[in-house]
């Protein structure tokens, strides 16, 4: 087994949106979301300009709450892509949308090509602490369609 370090140093986060489709136990966010400022297009692509220009981070987080409940995401994914600058453009997700095979493939066709998927516990517990019945199955088909 070959193991690789990622260098998190190379990577930089940008929130981008705060809806989601789960309701976890655990969310750092519940009660907060909803008061929270969405980056809009324009300041999106000031802070985008602004992180290539500086030329520190290579790669490129997005996240929030579940960006891929946000409808505009193959927006800000194009528009980081055009700059070819970063190496790895990545969405956090909790993986339920990319049980949507064709779905995934707009987003990798927007320009990702990196995701971290989050797990809280296999079958039932994932399902509980989301508290939507079926979160589990759906992340892990998700996870499925990553691998193909």
């Amino acid at each position: 087994m070959t193991r690789t370090h990622v260098d998190l140093t190379k990577y930089i986060v940008v929130p981008i949106w705060w809806g989601c489709n789960n309701d976890c136990t655990l969310c750092m966010l519940s009660g907060i979301k909803s008061k929270l400022p969405l980056i809009g297009f324009d300041r999106y692509k000031k802070v985008i300009g602004d992180i290539v220009n500086d030329g520190v981070f290579e790669n490129l987080i997005l996240s929030g709450a579940e960006v891929t409940t946000f409808g505009e995401l193959d927006e800000f994914l194009q528009f980081a892509a055009s700059f070819r600058w970063f190496k790895k453009i990545q969405i956090q997700t909790n993986g339920g949308r990319l049980s949507d095979r064709e779905y995934l493939e707009h987003l990798l066709d927007s320009g990702a090509n990196e995701f971290f998927v989050s797990i809280h516990g296999i079958g039932e517990t994932h399902d509980a602490i989301t508290q939507r019945p079926g979160a589990y199955r759906e992340t892990m088909e998700g996870i499925r369609n990553l691998e193909h």
